[in-house]
């Protein structure tokens, strides 16, 4: 993941600026943009605590919401009987700042300018039927992208049912849920195969047209989706989708979701093109011990169903746990969260390897309740590499106009003897409209 998260406001993944180069017409993430983004989508309270939007009152949850994989949207009653057949909305953040990288063998700044652009629409007929769409605009490598196209369909008041072009994201893992964080060398090689499947098994649903369906059952749901290309223009066939499922119940107040996902056939031309990835199962628990949401996950790439007996049957194995916790009744409000994984790889070139991920931050300090800190850690134990970040933001500086500040130090072989230091600082326009 290329980017520099400055400040924890929107509580994701960071990944730091590991070799990236800073140059004036890239697209320079690294100040707390998202690049991909959903700005509302990431539904865990714990992530409203640092949101760039109005702080509001965060509550400590039961530990699992039935379908908290990928949530059922709610469908509001009708207002005499009248729909709205058409709605938009959209979100713009216009951003322009400076930024310099600072090594034992050079120095350079630059200035940037980022823009981003999200038009949402929504039509909906009635509870029942329904099609969302939002259009992305981003500068600089100017693009005009369909971020999303979908429907979405209530079936008999219990079963929802949704197809097209959208992202979803399962699972409980926070911090260590994206596939960047297996980009080191001693993993390339499985890496360049696209064998890696992250602890979040649905992380590139946004890249393909996918169709799913979920039913609610006891005390939580079960969800089935299918998944195709969106480039591929032959005729599809069963060998060629990929498949994914989950069964998430609430059990004596503990999430507990199995998971799974196969991805297309040996013989399909999408394996041929060296996509080919192995059938993925997985487990996790999570549960509130104590005011702490604590949880674990252990996904297992199998590389051979009829070897499963001896090592030979297993690609990977990645075990993650964490915990987290959010104080919203103290000024000032104060959250963090915790990660650590352990990754098996028989046939790689290191069998085992060992990370630990932190997010901590602070926000509504200042006589204004509009200054908000946060630190990012992640490290590698076996190369003893690792980034650290630190951020502030000021909010309504000006009106709609919030300032950014923050340091970034990458550490490791690769930046020795001192690490790699970078700085900037922007003021960012934002709007909701």
């Amino acid at each position: 993941m290329k980017r520099f998260l400055l400040l924890l406001l929107s509580v994701c993944v960071g990944g730091g600026l590991f070799g990236q180069e800073i140059q004036p017409d890239e697209e320079l993430d690294f100040l707390g943009q998202d690049g991909e983004g959903e700005y509302s989508d990431y539904e865990d309270l714990f992530a409203d605590l640092f949101s760039d939007a109005e702080d509001v009152l965060v509550e400590n949850q039961e530990p699992a919401n039935p379908i908290s994989t990928t949530q059922t949207p709610k469908t509001e009653p009708a207002t005499n009987l009248f729909y709205k057949p058409l709605t938009f909305s959209g979100h713009m953040e216009a951003e322009v700042g400076v930024a310099g990288e600072f090594t034992s063998e050079e120095r350079n700044a630059a200035g940037f300018l980022l823009f981003k652009n999200d038009l949402s629409l929504t039509a909906r007929a009635s509870k029942n039927l329904a099609i969302h769409g939002t259009i992305n605009v981003k500068y600089p490598n100017f693009a005009l992208t369909v971020d999303k196209l979908y429907f979405d369909y209530l079936l008999l008041d219990k079963v929802y049912i949704s197809g097209g072009k959208k992202s979803s994201s399962w699972g409980y893992v926070q911090l260590l849920n994206e596939i960047a964080f297996f980009d080191f060398n001693f993993h390339s090689a499985l890496q360049n195969e696209h064998k890696y499947i992250p602890t979040n098994i649905m992380s590139d649903s946004g890249e393909m047209l996918s169709f799913q369906v979920q039913v609610p059952v006891w005390t939580g749901t079960i969800t089935g989706v299918l998944l195709y290309p969106m480039e591929r223009t032959a005729t599809p066939q069963f060998k060629d989708f990929t498949y994914a499922g989950s069964i998430e119940m609430t059990v004596w107040k503990t999430a507990v979701n199995f998971f799974g996902r196969k991805n297309p056939s040996d013989d399909s031309d999408l394996s041929k093109d060296g996509k080919y990835k192995p059938p993925v199962l997985g487990l996790e628990l999570k549960r509130t011990i104590l005011g702490f949401d604590v949880y674990g996950q252990t996904v297992v790439g199998i590389q051979s169903l009829k070897e499963l007996k001896s090592l030979a049957g297993y690609e990977s194995v990645t075990s993650t746990g964490g915990f987290y916790r959010a104080w919203d009744g103290i000024i000032p409000k104060i959250g963090f969260n915790v990660e650590f994984q352990h990754v098996f790889t028989p046939h790689g070139e290191r069998a085992h390897t060992y990370r630990t991920a932190f997010l901590g931050g602070l926000s509504s300090m200042g006589p204004k309740k509009n200054i908000k800190v946060g630190v990012e850690w992640n490290h590698l134990y076996v190369v003893n590499e690792g980034d650290l970040s630190l951020g502030l933001t000021v909010s309504d500086i000006l009106p709609h106009a919030n300032w950014k500040v923050g340091l970034d130090m990458a550490y490791g072989e690769n930046y020795r003897p001192i690490p790699k230091f970078t700085l900037g600082t922007s003021i960012v326009l934002l709007m909701d409209y």
